[in-house]
This record gives structure tokens, sequence and C-alpha cells, in this order.
């Protein structure tokens, strides 16, 4: 009997540490877009969600949304920022309120996602913020970029937009693709973690594997 309840506490402790050791560290967040190159922020006429494509490389978590704060002093108006599959199924979305309230981080403004959103390598997605047209005094993004700098753990793909022609479709749309080579809509950006088997999950399963030959 009491081998038994040893061989279980065993088991049950190399279970608990495994799921310690595959959760994503909170200080291993990366951004997204690391770098932009001289461009132009033109103010739109009408509504807009702007942003872009990017290609994931490895499994990632994403953990936080943001939106570029130009001279970091603070966002004119609230914006959405929601990330999609490029099929357009919004995977998760959230505000990022005016001010200075949210975190300025390299530039941008994060909010934390109440779950993360898991993205699959090889999967293209898109990322998009809600911007207002010239007369609500709008919020700068960046078009044009003469260079974009990401993590390694992504590839910028292309710009996407959806105008919202006549205010028939208030907050947050799927933006379409531009269709060219033109490096703009760096508006929104993202962190993420990478998640990794840590030495503790290599003790964890040589635990198990301790307890279970212990069982036989």
């Amino acid at each position: 009997m009491l081998r038994r309840l040893r061989v279980a506490w065993l088991l049950s402790s190399a279970l608990a540490v495994l799921s310690l050791a595959l959760a994503p560290q909170a200080d291993a967040s990366q951004i997204a877009i690391t770098g932009l190159g001289s461009g132009y922020t033109p103010a739109f006429s009408v509504d807009s969600t702007s942003g872009w494509s990017f290609t994931a490389h490895s499994n990632l978590l994403v953990t936080e949304l943001g939106v570029w704060d130009q001279g970091s002093n603070g966002l004119n108006h609230d914006h959405d920022v929601g990330l999609w599959t490029a099929g357009g199924v919004l995977l998760g979305s959230l505000n990022v309120a005016a001010g200075t309230t949210a975190p300025l981080v390299s530039g941008f403004r994060y909010q934390t996602l109440s779950s993360a959103i898991a993205l699959s390598a090889g999967a293209q997605y898109v990322i998009g913020a809600s911007y207002l047209d010239v007369t609500q005094g709008p919020d700068p993004i960046l078009q044009a970029a003469s260079f974009v700098n990401t993590d390694p753990a992504i590839t910028w793909v292309e710009a996407h937009r959806f105008q919202d022609l006549g205010n028939l479709h208030p907050g947050l749309q799927f933006p379409t693709a531009l269709g060219n080579d033109e490096k703009s809509f760096f508006g929104p950006n993202f962190r993420f973690t990478v998640p990794e088997p840590t030495v503790a999950a290599l003790v964890a399963v040589g635990l198990l594997g301790i307890g279970l030959r212990r069982r036989r």
C-alpha cells in the first residue's frame, strides 16, 4: 500500500513539474515588429481597420496586442485591435484605451489578452486596428516604410486595410490585403512567447518513466 502511494505521489509530482515546465515564461515576451524605416503618416478620410499579415515560423503564443503611439505621448483615441486567420476568422481582440494608460514598449502601447492566442508554425495571420477618420483627430499610422524588421519567429507579408465607406461598419472589421509590396499600415503590433520544453520538462519525463517502471 505504501509503495502504491509513493508511486502515485511520484507520478502526480512529475505531471505538475511537466505542466509548469511547458508553460511559457512571462519574462520571455518578444515583439513582432522590431524596427521600421522612414515613411509617411497619412490622415484617412474614412474610418478604417488597418494592419498587416505575417507568417509564423514556429508555434507561438500571442499574449499582448498593441498600437503605435507616435511621439510616445499618449493615444488620441481608443483602438480595437484584432488578430485573424488568413481566412478572416477572428482569434481574439481587445481595446487599447486613449491616453497613456496602456504600457508603452518600444513606441507601442500594449494591453494583455485575457487568453493567449496560439499560432501554428507555417500558418499566415492578419493583425489590424481600428482608426478614426481625419475629422476625429486620429492617431498616425506609418505607411510606405523604407524597411520593416521583425522578430525571427515571424515574417511580414503585406499590408491590409478595410475602409468603412459611409461609416456603415463601425468597430473592428477584417482588413483585406492590398495586393502590392508597399510596407504600410504599421499601427498594430503584438507581443508573444515561444513555448519550449525546459530542463524541468526532461526531469519530469524522467520521473514519469521511473514511476511507470516501478509500477510493473
